[in-house]
Parts: C-alpha cells; structure tokens; sequence
C-alpha cells in the first residue's frame, strides 16, 4: 500500500471545503460587514472566525480566524503523514517561512501597521501566528530583523547578515531577501538529494521551477548591479542556465519575451509588457498555482495531491484576502474581479 493511500483520502475530503469559483462571486458581491460575517460563520471557516470574532469584531477576526484555521489545516496533515511523507511535506512547507519572513520584513521597512502586515502572512511552517503577530508588531524593521536572528531558524545567519546592513529605515531590502532566496533553496535542494524516488523528484521538479522564476525576479531587479557581482545571487540547481539568465538582466520586454519563447516559462512571460514587476510576479504565481494543480492528476497515489492542494489553499487565502482589501478600499466588483486567480 502507498505511503500517500490514507493522506490523500484526508486531503480529498478537505478538498471538497475549498470555496468554488461561484462563492468566491457571492463574497464579491457582499457590501456590508454583517453580510460577510454571516458568509464566513455559514462557511467551513465558521467556527475559527466565530471564535476570532470574539476577540476582535470586526474584519481584522475574520482575517485571523481564517488564518487560524488554514494553520490547523496544515498541521493536520502534517499529523495524519508517515515519516517519508511528512519529511516531504516539511521541506515543501519551508517556502512559508521564506514567504512570510519576506512579508514581514516589507511591512516594517513600509511603516505598516501590525494588523495590515498580518494580512500578508500565511501561518504556516516554522511560525506559529501568535509568533507572527509577536514579529508584527516589533517598533521598527531592525527590531523585527533582530529578534528573527535571535530565534532558532535555518535563516537567521542570514538575517543577522543582513542586520549590519541596515543602517536607516525604510532600507533596500532587494540584496537580503537575494541571499535569503539563495540560502533558502540551496538548503531545499541539498535536503533533497538525500530523498528518493518519485515522490521526491516532484517535489524538486516544483523547487526548481521556484529557483528559475526567483533567479529571473532577482536579475530584473538588481539591474543597476555589474554582471560580475549579479552571479553571486544566482541559485544553483534550476532547469534554466546561468548564462541564459543573465542575458535578460539588460534586456527589453519585447526582447525577453522572445529569449523565453523556447522555454517552458513562455507562457507566464509572454503576456509581460515591462510595467514593473508585479503583473510578471502575477504571471508566474499563476503558473505556479497551475503547474502545482496538474501535478495531483501524474499519480493520485503520490505526494502531488498535497501539493496541489497546498497549492489551491494558499490561493483561495490569497483570493479572499484579495477581496476583503478591496472592499476596505472601495474597489468595484468587476475590477476586484480581475485580480483573483481562479484555477
């Protein structure tokens, strides 16, 4: 019998709790606090948002009930994996750190209040969110810095690294997340040469496309940075070449989008105009999502269903978040809309 047989039968019955496309169009058509209380509490996420409701009623509860209830979530599958499994699975969900250190860290250099950088945060990985709330509301980005590189994680040389480097706020973050992503996926791919079999290749075939897009990301934005100091940054063990990728350091969108037309990336690149990098960040967020999504259907009896499925979750945080910002902002419906990714 697999090793996944009764993980998967978990994680497709939570699949069936994931909001279709039609209730993510029922939320956006929600104008009044009590409505999208009402639609949260009727929802799976009823009980954790009930409970966060009662400590802060109002948007901010049903922002932390639902990130409550996406860390149980996660640490029930956790729970319910075998040891080959569950070491996957912690070496897949080491991207939250990644991710949620990264939140953190643009939220304090841009002087956001603890309340808005929690709503970038997926409780998920090392910290729990009582310790994401401790590191939101640190006074300034050197104290968040500070007590990070105090805590036992694989990232704190990194951060203390970085922490000499912060001389006045707000600071350039580009170089330290550069060698918080080189550090990071270094580690992922050492710890996976010592995984075997297929389940293990997957999960590499999904780190290395993560390399590929943060070598582009990295390059497009150290621009001004001599190509002989830009290799520095670049992170071993993708599926596209060094040389390759530091040949679109200089280059035109038009242009780049003619270099990656062989690749496997043309798609996510191809729609890229060149106004700034978040449309492309979109672009391969979505890529992602997707790519994640397929990889359930090679093998239903393979660590593919939990990473789809981590995939989708995440998205649907994303989604709802989406939303309940834009409603805070006045946004239109139809352009709220256009935002959210639906796989």
């Amino acid at each position: 019998m697999s090793d996944y047989n009764y993980l998967n039968a978990r994680i497709k019955s939570l699949k069936k709790d994931l909001f279709p496309k039609g209730k993510l169009e029922e939320l956006l058509g929600l104008s009044r606090f009590e409505e999208v209380k009402r639609f949260f509490l009727e929802s799976p996420y009823g009980t954790s948002v009930g409970e966060a409701l009662t400590r802060h009623p109002d948007f901010l509860g049903i922002e932390l009930g639902i990130s409550t209830r996406i860390q149980k979530t996660f640490q029930g599958i956790l729970e319910w994996s075998g040891e080959g499994p569950r070491r996957l699975m912690e070496l897949l969900l080491r991207r939250y750190d990644l991710h949620n250190i990264k939140s953190l860290l643009r939220g304090k250099n841009g002087k956001l209040p603890a309340e808005a950088i929690l709503e970038t945060v997926i409780p998920v990985g090392s910290f729990s969110l009582e310790e994401l709330k401790e590191l939101a509301k640190q006074s300034s980005l050197r104290d968040t810095v500070s007590l990070l590189a105090g805590w036992h994680h694989p990232l704190k040389r990194v951060l203390r690294r970085g922490l000499t480097s912060i001389k006045e706020e707000p600071a350039d973050l580009r170089t330290l997340e550069a060698e918080l992503d080189h550090y990071y996926y270094s580690s992922i791919l050492s710890s996976l040469v010592e995984e075997k079999g297929e389940d293990a290749e997957l999960v590499k075939r999904l780190i290395q496309m993560e390399v590929d897009i943060t070598n582009i990301l990295t390059f497009l934005r150290l621009t001004e940075v001599p190509k002989g100091e830009l290799s520095k940054f670049f992170i071993k063990g993708g599926i596209l070449g060094k040389g390759f990728l530091l040949s679109i350091a200089p280059v035109k969108p038009l242009e780049m989008t003619q270099k990656f037309e062989t690749t496997y990336l043309a798609k996510a690149v191809r729609p890229w105009k060149g106004e700034g990098l978040t449309p492309l960040e979109r672009n391969f967020d979505a890529f992602l999502t997707q790519a994640q999504h397929r990889m359930e259907r090679q093998d239903p009896l393979s660590i593919g269903v939990a990473i789809s499925y981590f995939a989708l979750l995440s998205n649907e945080l994303k989604n709802i978040r989406m939303i309940l910002q834009g409603k805070s902002f006045s946004l239109s419906e139809e352009k709220l809309k256009e935002e959210l990714l639906f796989v």
